[in-house]
């Protein structure tokens, strides 16, 4: 009875070790929730195990090998992440819905007008109001304001005179505007001295 009952036990491990081992060979369809079309390169990983992957290709079909129980996340840039727990079935279609909040779809307002952010060829700086307030109690100057709060920002104050606290700035360096200029202000669209708007 025993040599039976350690065969049943021998049979059982190797049973579930080559279960252990198969590997799934998995295919499928990414395509858009909102108007059902197929998304081109989707990136398909395996959790855990970096290096394992798939694209979707121009019909937002792909293939990939992968052991039983396992996840595939599904991620694409503007769209929220979709994640598979595969068991043991052989297609995975998967829709992905577009992320709620895209920092691709924010606008920034520039020289030339509204653009979107992904569009600008410079760089933008979002800044904390609340740490300029903190800034202007010690200089009522928005320029002095800028410096430290602002990255790349050069602020020297050209007088130490009480009540003078204007200062030249500059962005990246002295040499950014040329030839001693000074940088272009617009507030809601009109040419203004920055030195004169309140923080």
């Amino acid at each position: 009875m025993k040599n039976y009952l350690f065969l049943f036990i021998l049979l059982l491990g190797f049973s579930l070790n080559a279960f252990a081992q198969e590997t799934l060979h998995i295919s499928g369809k990414v395509t858009d929730t909102e108007n059902d079309e197929p998304l081109i390169g989707v990136s398909i990983s395996v959790i855990g195990k970096p290096g394992m992957g798939a694209i979707t290709d121009k019909n937002g079909k792909y293939e990939i090998e992968v052991k039983p129980y396992r996840t595939l996340a599904f991620t694409y840039l503007g769209y929220d992440t979709a994640r598979v727990l595969v068991k043991e079935q052989k297609v995975v279609n998967v829709s992905m819905s577009p992320a709620k909040a895209r920092a691709i779809d924010e606008v920034v307002i520039t020289a030339t007008g509204p653009e979107r952010r992904i569009s600008v060829t410079g760089a933008v700086t979002s800044v904390d109001m609340e740490n300029m307030k903190k800034a202007s109690t010690l200089s009522p100057s928005i320029v002095n304001s800028f410096a430290g709060n602002v990255p790349g920002i050069l602020a020297q104050q050209t007088s130490g005179q009480p009540g003078k606290d204007i200062s030249n700035f500059w962005v990246r360096g002295i040499g950014t505007f040329g030839g001693g200029e000074s940088a272009l202000v617009l507030v809601d669209g009109f040419e203004r001295d920055i030195n004169e708007i309140n923080v």
